[in-house]
């Protein structure tokens, strides 16, 4: 008898556990939502808003060094040196700490200006763009020039073995090590420099863009050959008259070449395709946004650095044969658009059909009720920005869909937001890291999104 009593005692404490802790997974159809019906009608007032701008183009570049510097001495003074930092990227790092460089770690930063209006191509050579840094730069922007978040085009290289400790919490300092504060501060001073160089650099210029396929150097982790590829290596282009020059690059596979045993910082082999690029055009400065990285690794051949210079050396090349014979103009159509994306609650899943309420999921993961989505159209070039590691699977619905209306598409992860992985629905219940351990927002965050990715491009 005793031993049934406390039996149906504990039996009673995890079920009051699981009533207060868990329900089921809400699957309710996206469409239907609120979130969704808030989605859309500010998209609609954005679209009737919006007016696209018409002229000649003017660009401007900018380079600003973020590499830590380390010193011996027992309290660093100034901003920038540090005893050690830990490198984002990879859990199993357990927050050691770096105390070597590898190869310098950059913020670079193209402005493009038509008629009276100017937005900034932003990469990082970073995890990702944490929120609290775009937050802190947008301010000071807007405090010192006036200048807006729907300006700012943010991205990160997605290296794995850069500058940590810039997220607090749980989640975060579990991939990016101990919080620093002064590691914000730091990257966020650069980054406001970098925009602030580049506003000043402005001069005529003319562009162009271009696209290859680069299937040697990408795979999909997540279901291998039964999954589709994107394997498109896009570029855009900037000329000034002065024979300045600029290149943005977009791929898709993760910069995973070096495991969570490299102590070193490093930009990966995103890092090798910018020097590549700038060694062989003199002068010129080379930005490298994360593509559409969700599900897809690295290929290519060889071990840890040797692989990310051969994958980043080989990536450049394919770059300059095409610049070879390029075609540029002068004139522009720049429509920038950007949208604040209702989410759903959160879905953080403890079992198959069961998530953590999400008053908790929310302590667990503070995430803001809304992400931006963010597309800037040039001519028949539409760039969109997204807040997650994005799918490369959707990427390529979204360009087949744009494709046949005479658009071509490229879409980039990290604008400034996070939450996790945007996948297909059809891997939800896949028992794999992405959909389970990264899948924070439910079954249709892919569907949904690309939806609104789809209207914002006038493709849906």
């Amino acid at each position: 008898m005793k031993l049934f009593r406390i039996l149906l005692g504990i039996f009673l404490i995890l079920l009051l556990v699981a009533f207060v802790f868990i329900e089921p997974v809400d699957i309710t159809p996206y469409f239907e939502t609120g979130y969704y019906k808030t989605t859309r009608a500010k998209l609609d007032s954005l679209t009737q808003e919006s007016n696209p701008l018409n002229g000649e183009l003017q660009v401007g570049f900018s380079k600003v060094n973020f590499t830590p510097t380390f010193i011996l001495s027992a309290e660093p003074q100034k901003l920038g040196e540090f005893s050690g930092v830990p490198l984002a990227g990879y859990g199993n790092r357990d927050g050691a700490i770096a105390k070597q460089i590898h190869d310098s770690l950059f913020v670079k930063c193209v402005a493009l200006r038509v008629e009276n209006k100017t937005v900034f191509l932003i990469a990082l050579d970073l995890l990702i763009v944490p929120q609290e840094i775009r937050e802190a730069v947008t301010s000071q922007l807007q405090e010192f020039f006036g200048i807006t978040r729907v300006q700012l085009y943010f991205s990160a290289t997605h290296t794995h073995s850069s500058l940590g400790g810039w997220g607090e919490g749980f989640v975060a300092e579990s991939f990016s090590g101990p919080y620093d504060s002064r590691v914000r501060e730091w990257i966020t001073a650069q980054v406001f420099s970098a925009v602030a160089s580049a506003k000043e650099n402005i001069a005529p210029a003319r562009w162009g863009f271009g696209s290859f396929n680069a299937p040697n150097f990408i795979r999909n982790r997540l279901v291998g050959k039964k999954g589709r590829l994107n394997d498109a290596f896009d570029f855009l282009y900037f000329e000034k008259e002065s024979g300045q020059r600029g290149i943005v690059g977009f791929y898709g596979a993760h910069a995973t070449v070096l495991s969570g045993k490299n102590m070193q910082c490093s930009a990966d082999y995103p890092g090798y395709w910018q020097r590549a690029i700038e060694a062989q055009l003199p002068g010129s400065t080379a930005l490298f946004f994360a593509g559409s990285v969700g599900s897809h690794r690295p290929g290519g051949q060889g071990k840890d650095f040797a692989r990310a210079e051969n994958i980043g050396l080989a990536l450049a090349d394919s770059v300059l044969s095409h610049l070879a014979e390029f075609s540029t103009t002068r004139t522009v159509t720049l429509s920038p658009l950007t949208l604040p994306m209702s989410l759903p609650e959160s879905q953080i899943r403890l079992l198959e059909n069961w998530r953590l309420r999400p008053l908790w999921g929310q302590k667990l993961m503070p995430i803001q009720p809304s992400v931006d989505l963010q597309i800037l159209k040039m001519d028949n070039f539409i760039l969109a920005t997204t807040p997650c590691d994005f799918s490369g699977e959707l990427a390529l619905h979204i360009h087949a869909a744009m494709q046949q209306k005479g658009q071509h598409t490229t879409i980039s992860s990290f604008n400034g937001d996070y939450v996790g992985y945007i996948i297909p629905g059809k891997y939800y219940h896949f028992p794999e890291y992405e959909p389970r351990l990264m899948g924070w927002f439910g079954p249709y965050l892919g569907d949904y999104t690309t939806e609104m990715l789809l209207r914002m491009m006038e493709g849906y």
